[in-house]
């Protein structure tokens, strides 16, 4: 998370680039996002990306 203003969330994404969604999150924490929407929280794990 990078902000969070009453329901609107500023997330990172992994792959790069922010997007803005709505739902409930803390900063720092990580969520999952479907569209624009925050469906749940997600674990605090290491992120590994493989590009195929």
């Amino acid at each position: 998370m990078i902000s969070v203003s009453g329901s609107r969330v500023r997330v990172e994404l992994v792959g790069g680039g922010v997007r803005t969604c709505q739902g409930d999150a803390q900063v720092g924490g990580m969520v999952y996002v479907q569209g624009s929407q925050i469906t749940g929280v997600a674990p605090n794990l290491p992120v590994v990306v493989v590009e195929v």
